[in-house]
């Protein structure tokens, strides 16, 4: 099943949790189709947030005209914006050197702290996607990761981090993404996720994309059935 239960639920809507300290790097990464998007087309009434860019071919699921979430427009209001930033997707974010990509690289430096504006991972250059176990990434924005092995590619970013002298602690580190099994490989890693796209849904997957009341720092796993 999609939404099984995991360890936490929700906190209130856009909080800081006191629970990273001022002075601690801390990481946010984000799916893209479904997290920084939404569907494309769709705004009001139910994705009223979300914002058309007829000039952006997105190639991801139905096609068409890049269409940003809430977050994929700016998550400036949430406490992302004092971590640094990153991407793991199981896309290709519509290729190498497309529109999507500059955008979303554009959009992420504006609200958080992106070190390198490379795209690495199996689809970095091409449109090839994999298992992501046992792939050293050289950038924070990794494309072709297969659903279910995002965590790998993260915990890549965390040592590539540190390689950049930027020291990020496991607890310090937060994924969001629009799919359950993208959070629940999170377990045991010492890391957090959290489900977006929550209401409304469309199967398995998300509609609108995140919402800025969705990133938050609470720690552990949560999945759409308990925010």
């Amino acid at each position: 099943p999609q939404d099984r239960t995991p360890v936490n639920g929700s906190a209130a809507a856009g909080a800081d949790v006191a629970s990273v300290g001022s002075d601690e790097p801390c990481l946010c990464t984000f799916d893209v189709d479904r997290t920084l998007t939404g569907k494309q087309w769709v705004t009001k009434p139910a994705c009223p947030a979300n914002e058309v860019y007829r000039d952006i071919y997105d190639t991801a699921y139905t096609r068409g005209p890049l269409t940003l979430s809430q977050v994929g427009r700016s998550f400036a209001e949430t406490f992302c914006h004092k971590c640094h930033v990153g991407v793991v997707t199981a896309g290709d974010v519509s290729g190498h050197r497309s529109k999507e990509r500059t955008k979303v690289v554009e959009r992420l430096s504006a609200s958080g702290k992106l070190l390198s504006t490379h795209w690495s991972g199996p689809a970095g250059r091409s449109g090839q996607r994999r298992s992501c176990q046992g792939v050293k990434v050289n950038s924070p924005l990794v494309a072709g990761c297969w659903d279910g092995t995002k965590h790998h590619a993260v915990l890549s970013i965390v040592e590539w981090y540190k390689s950049q002298h930027v020291h990020i602690a496991h607890e310090n580190v937060w994924h969001f993404d629009d799919r359950w099994d993208n959070i629940e490989s999170f377990r045991g890693t010492g890391m957090n996720a959290r489900q977006i796209s929550c209401h409304p849904r469309v199967g398995g997957i998300g509609l609108c994309g995140a919402a800025v009341h969705e990133i938050v720092n609470t720690k552990g796993l949560a999945a759409c059935s308990l925010i």
